[in-house]
């Protein structure tokens, strides 16, 4: 942490080439010389104390975001790809692997139609955006596990970081952020806070939602999402192990 404010977290690493080359890239908004002709920027909630971070990738392991997609429209695999090439720094992303698992028709009883909805265009424009984009398709509908698990045998970065196919990085720390609990412990899995997109065309974020919620696996390997970031999911709590502040507090959630 430094005393020192910086934009450090806006920063996008790509070529002025590259730029114009990406279709659906959004900035916040800024104009600075991150700034990117797409619109008037996205609505963003950062916190003040983003400016105040400062990583020294040097010391960073490298990453291969891993991306399976299934149904996906309106160019969101797209964004999703353009976002992560543009804010990740490159000396650390080793690539973005992208896992098709529309299944092919006609394969394994799949129905002709099963491809209806996807754009069998964008699939030659991400791997056109950069050589570290590399898209496999699967001849079934395999499920999003073993997807990941597709992505995680091709891989060759030395995190693997998995990704949904309608996601935006907005911060151009977003790995380093996430990687640093690895760095310190490597059995560690780390979990990014999720915001909400509207759906509904703008592609905002934050339009009539709640508070930023946080991925939690317990004990029993359940999953789940809350608004609580170091509370149990889904596990009981003892009333006389917490104040009534904490209580009430966890009442809200």
């Amino acid at each position: 942490m430094e005393s020192d404010p910086d934009d450090s977290f806006e920063h996008i690493f790509l070529s002025p080439a590259e730029r114009k080359k990406y279709k659906n890239l959004r900035d916040l908004g800024g104009n600075g010389p991150d700034k990117i002709n797409k619109g008037d920027g996205i609505k963003h909630f950062f916190n003040p104390m983003c400016r105040h971070y400062r990583f020294d990738n040097d010391a960073l392991p490298t990453v291969s975001v891993i991306m399976t997609t299934q149904n996906e429209p309106d160019d969101w695999v797209s964004i999703s790809v353009e976002s992560i090439l543009a804010r990740t720094p490159p000396e650390l992303l080793v690539e973005v692997i992208v896992v098709d698992d529309n299944g092919v028709p006609g394969h394994h009883g799949l129905p002709a139609n099963i491809r209806k909805g996807v754009d069998e265009d964008e699939w030659t424009y991400v791997e056109s955006l950069s050589p570290k984009v590399k898209v496999i398709h699967h001849d079934d509908r395999e499920g999003c596990a073993r997807s990941r698990l597709t992505g995680a045998r091709a891989a060759t970065g030395q995190v693997l970081m998995f990704v949904d196919s309608h996601v935006e990085m907005l911060s151009g720390t977003w790995y380093q952020h996430l990687v640093v609990p690895i760095v310190e412990n490597p059995r560690t899995i780390a979990m990014q806070t999720i915001d909400v997109i509207d759906d509904l065309g703008t592609k905002d974020y934050g339009s009539g939602v709640g508070p930023l919620q946080y991925g939690i696996v317990n004990t029993e390997f359940w999953f789940g999402y809350q608004a609580d970031r170091f509370g149990d999911y889904g596990e009981p709590i003892d009333p006389a192990e917490h104040t009534e502040e904490e209580l009430t507090e966890r009442k809200k959630m």
